[in-house]
């Protein structure tokens, strides 16, 4: 049976934006991010790129995108020169 080429998987294709605009690459990425900052690290975004391999600018979009996507609280340490994640305020005003 022969395939057509229009039933051949194109590899571009299978990276199809999620609903929420975010691409599988680019979650996987912003989860190791937020992972690291778990961890207790403070990744910039030179050892962000580093690290996973891409140019500092596409870390320095995962990251932005991390903070307006996921909002979680993280905010930048000027000691460490790198982010940093924000204890959870317990008060509610």
């Amino acid at each position: 049976m022969k395939i057509r080429k229009s039933e051949k998987r194109n590899p571009k294709s299978e990276l199809k934006t999620r609903p929420n605009g975010v691409k599988r690459r680019t979650f996987v990425r912003m989860k190791k991010i937020f992972g690291w900052l778990q961890d207790g690290l403070h990744p910039n975004c030179t050892s962000i790129a580093r690290d996973l391999e891409v140019s500092v600018k596409t870390a320095a979009r995962d990251v932005g995108c991390l903070r307006d996507e996921w909002e979680p609280p993280i905010g930048y340490d000027d000691k460490r020169h790198g982010a940093t994640k924000r204890p959870l305020s317990t008060s509610l005003v």
